[in-house]
């Protein structure tokens, strides 16, 4: 069972900072507050998406440069794939220095082509094969204090899938995890 002894995770509503890192005899540790962090990162971000979790007395937070899929009543669907990351600076010439290079850094440039490849050939599982596509393929957009490689990659559902399927298709989304992706959904 996790606990205070270095190992993570909770023990009476405290958290232990994680193995290596024994919390000192006589303390407490601080409370994590977690609707006020997350009020206060969200001013320092610019999330499409924010979520606040509350379960079994765990409590976290986490925001999203993007959704997972969304998927029309007609059978569309998209994913986009931020992959490549770069800073993001107060001073537009600086940014657009930061986006040139980002534009130009082989790793960054071939980690997004990677994440591409790998969404088309997911949404491919469950989508009509003619209908796949990348669209605005490494466009730089900027999400709070980062900017990204992004793309939109689509496809039309087959007849005899859903919005779910696709879901199961590409989540986890097209990250570094992806590449264990496989391993992950078992």
């Amino acid at each position: 069972m996790p606990s205070n002894d270095g190992t993570r995770g909770p023990k009476n509503g405290k958290w232990s900072p994680g193995k290596g890192h024994p919390l000192p005899k006589n303390s407490t540790p601080h409370r994590y507050r977690t609707r006020r962090n997350a009020l206060a990162d969200h001013r320092g971000n610019t999330p499409a998406r924010a979520f606040l979790l509350r379960l079994g007395g765990i409590e976290a937070t986490g925001f999203s440069p993007d959704t997972v899929l969304n998927t029309t009543a007609n059978g569309w669907t998209a994913i986009h794939v931020l992959a490549g990351t770069s800073a993001l600076a107060d001073n537009d010439a600086h940014n657009a220095l930061l986006r040139e290079n980002l534009l130009r850094e082989t790793k960054e440039i071939y980690e997004h082509a990677i994440s591409v490849k790998s969404a088309l050939e997911d949404l491919g599982r469950v989508c009509v094969a003619e209908s796949l596509a990348a669209e605005n393929f490494m466009t730089v957009r900027g999400r709070g204090s980062i900017q990204h490689l992004s793309s939109r990659v689509i496809g039309r559902l087959s007849q005899d899938r859903t919005a779910w399927d696709a879901f199961d298709a590409v989540f986890p989304a097209v990250t570094a995890l992806r590449f264990i992706s496989p391993y992950a959904r078992r």
